[in-house]
């Protein structure tokens, strides 16, 4: 009997008639006076990349099993071209119980509910496709373009080397042979309507929102340019949940300038109800106001000069309250202070409630508190102060002032620094049709589903690099996004 978990596939280039070819053999290694050395236990000759996959597919799924597999048996496996990938019961069921009884009729059972889920997932997404010229179904490419973000591929190239590598692992997933070719997967990305796409994405990414929902939620809405596309840029408003670290929603703009119309567009699509929504100075409007209020939410929003009755009053009234040590002034204050890499910011907070006083309170939905946080900077011995002023909905004192409007930051640093630098959003030089749009949907849905694996410390580059290396892993991944999506349009 033969510890078959001890084996590993073992190969070695060869060349015959001037062609290079792998050679494949199963291999246990073992030390011989403080030296690794190799024994060579079956040889298995040429095999195919497909044939090779299903074999380290078999390798690992006997490491898992005690069971000791006889020399006879592998040399009746080596012999079965037709060995079955068992990989759906992963992608639907997180058990490894199953995968060792996984008969042809749960194969097939299996794939037709994913068939079924992911048809309905993307039904409102059209084909762009010429349909008499069809040979790969559009779910079954999206699928694939998800999992190939997923491990960090940004480009169509990129997405169809990954797809090729991976033959083994996604074609018998959506039932074909072979993988999609380079101009098959270009047309689809190019020529996919986004803004259909991207519907997808927000009705999805609200059900994993709310499974996930916990304690207080802050909101923070901000825009973000894909300054890779240089000859179209691409602007997006996005709505993120900062403790869950979930993007809520995005909507594209045609310009940054526009952020103040579409803002009211997001707010339709995502969830604010009981939640703190941040907005900086572009979303300080009294629509904006008024339909955060209108769903249940309160607001901070930062002020400036663009709205400039409001903006003088408050920095006439926080002026004021200085200038008289704040004696007799009802107001709450705090400080706060950061000091590292050569840097000490201290930060003063100044809250006040009682707006009495202030007359075009009332054209503004339930504005309740005026906040003014004064910063003073100290970097390499030059000393800088700033002031910022914030209108909000919310009753609140200044410690709970100056926290939300920190936490407002984190779009920027947990999302988009995130996009930018492990996903390559304002690398990416896709400028045709579509692509630059549609390629960073797929960025954003690759980095909610590794977001829901990073609680536990680990890093999003971590979980990518987890993701090009170990097949298990995507197959969970997309079984998640199956699971989630038959949620939505009610496959139990």
């Amino acid at each position: 009997m033969l510890d078959f978990a001890k084996l590993h596939l073992h190969w070695r280039s060869n060349r015959k008639k001037g062609i290079e070819y792998r050679s494949y053999s199963l291999a246990r290694s073992y030390r011989d006076g403080g030296k690794v050395r190799k024994e060579i236990v079956f040889k298995l000759g040429k095999l195919s990349d497909e044939d090779a996959d299903k074999w380290r597919y078999l390798l690992r799924e006997f490491k898992n099993s005690p069971n000791m597999v006889s020399k006879e048996k592998i040399i009746a496996l080596s012999g079965d071209r037709d060995i079955p990938i068992t990989t759906l019961p992963a992608l639907l069921e997180a058990t490894r119980k199953k995968r060792f009884d996984y008969t042809q009729a749960d194969l097939d059972a299996d794939i037709q509910r994913y068939e079924e889920v992911g048809k309905r997932a993307f039904a409102e997404v059209k084909d762009p496709r010429v349909q008499d010229n069809v040979c790969y179904p559009f779910y079954g490419c999206l699928l694939m373009v998800l999992a190939a973000t997923l491990a960090a591929a940004s480009s169509i190239k990129a997405i169809q080397e990954y797809i090729q590598q991976k033959t083994a692992l996604l074609c018998p997933l959506i039932g074909i042979s072979q993988p999609p070719s380079y101009s098959s997967l270009w047309w689809i990305i190019t020529r996919t309507n986004p803004a259909a796409l991207n519907q997808v994405f927000i009705g999805w990414i609200k059900n994993v929102a709310a499974s996930l929902e916990s304690g207080i939620r802050n909101i923070s809405i901000d825009g973000k340019t894909l300054r890779g596309a240089k000859d179209r840029p691409v602007h997006y408003v996005s709505a993120f949940e900062n403790n869950s670290g979930l993007l809520l929603g995005q909507l594209k703009t045609e310009e940054k300038s526009n952020e103040i119309t579409t803002i009211p567009e997001l707010l339709k699509v995502i969830d604010v109800d009981g939640a703190l929504v941040t907005i900086d100075a572009m979303g300080c409007q009294k629509e904006i106001v008024h339909d955060i209020r209108e769903r249940g939410g309160h607001y901070i929003i930062a002020l400036k000069g663009n709205q400039g009755n409001l903006h003088a009053e408050a920095l006439n009234f926080f002026d004021q309250a200085r200038s008289a040590d704040y004696q007799d002034v009802p107001c709450s204050r705090a400080t706060t202070a950061n000091i590292g890499h050569g840097r000490i910011e201290k930060r003063e907070i100044v809250v006040t409630t009682d707006l009495q006083w202030l007359e075009c309170r009332n054209e503004w939905r339930d504005l309740t508190t005026l906040i003014e946080i004064k910063s003073t900077r100290t970097i390499k011995g030059k000393t800088t102060e700033e002031s910022r002023y914030y209108i909000s909905s919310k009753r609140m004192k200044a410690e709970e002032a100056g926290s939300g409007i920190r936490t407002h930051w984190g779009i920027e640093n947990k999302l988009h620094w995130v996009l930018d630098v492990v996903f390559g959003d304002d690398k990416s030089r896709a400028n045709a049709g579509h692509a630059a749009e549609n390629l960073g949907l797929f960025r954003r849905m690759a980095y909610c589903l590794l977001k829901q694996d990073t609680q536990g410390g680990r890093g999003f580059a971590s979980m990518q690099r987890k993701a090009m290396w170990n097949e298990d892993y995507v197959l969970q991944l997309l079984g998640r996004f199956i699971q989630q999506a038959s949620q939505i349009v009610g496959d139990v």
